[in-house]
């Protein structure tokens, strides 16, 4: 890797000036200790001169995390409009409504304190300013000109499509090194409509490397048959960290195999 510094367990640099993307759109591998004692090899999102601070992201796929029907109450889905809908549809939209907060919390079970202030981690695909991690995207009241979402009694109740996603993506394809192999969720919600099959899909965007975001439904409208469908979909968790100011790194060569270690 160019760039790359090679430091022995003497010298200390500091992490803004060594976990920084170079000019070739490599970014550095460092570890990355839990406050568990295990260590997570991430590399570099964002330098420290980004208008987000320093960010760090895993460089491999953790956790799988499961959207859709399966958990939760599903009384607390009120709904008195016309539709056909079962207990796994009202589980699914509920899932599917508080989506970015469940990846967002997950993430923040990934903060060593010595390392990343409070609050500072967040799913890649959020909005990459900690402050606003958690936006959401309001609700849905209709689709594009269609009245299928209020005709049924929907409207209000199903959050909306949102571009929280634009910002990480478009930095994670200038980054060489930075994409994965396995799909992994991105903390951001798209509404489709496939008039072939008159039916209303929301999605959980995925990232599963190609050029633009692939999407994951969740649940559907027939709006033809006036029924709603659950899904449960599972794809992987990609936490991003901050890291504090005033961070050295002592040793490491920057590397998969052989990544920086914070001092």
């Amino acid at each position: 890797m160019s760039e790359a510094y090679e430091l022995e367990v003497s010298e200390r640099k500091l992490a803004a000036d060594v976990l920084k993307i170079g000019e070739d759109g490599n970014s550095p591998y460092v570890n990355y200790p839990k406050a568990n004692g295990e260590n997570v090899i991430c590399q570099v999102l964002y330098n420290a001169d980004s208008p987000y601070g320093h960010q760090i992201m895993s460089s491999g796929e953790l956790e799988d995390v499961t959207i859709g029907y399966g958990e939760g109450n599903a009384e607390e889905f009120q709904y008195s409009g016309t539709a056909s809908i079962d207990d796994n549809f009202k589980q699914a939209v509920l899932s599917y409504n508080k989506a970015i907060e469940t990846l967002n919390d997950m993430s923040e079970e990934y903060i060593n304190p010595k390392y990343t202030e409070n609050n500072e981690a967040r799913s890649i695909g959020s909005i990459p300013n900690f402050s606003e991690k958690d936006t959401e995207s309001g609700m849905c009241t209709d689709f594009e000109g269609t009245d299928y979402v209020s005709t049924l009694g929907f409207s209000g109740l199903l959050k909306d499509t949102d571009n929280n996603y634009d910002k990480d993506f478009e930095q994670l394809k200038t980054i060489k090194n930075g994409r994965l192999s396995k799909p992994y969720w991105l903390a951001s919600r798209y509404i489709s409509n496939t008039t072939s099959m008159n039916t209303l899909y929301f999605r959980i965007r995925i990232d599963n490397g190609t050029s633009t975001p692939s999407n994951a439904a969740v649940f559907r409208i027939a709006y033809n048959e006036s029924k709603g469908y659950g899904a449960k979909v599972t794809n992987k968790l990609r936490p991003v960290l901050g890291l504090k100011s005033g961070l050295y790194i002592k040793s490491g060569l920057g590397t998969k195999t052989c990544p920086y270690n914070f001092e």
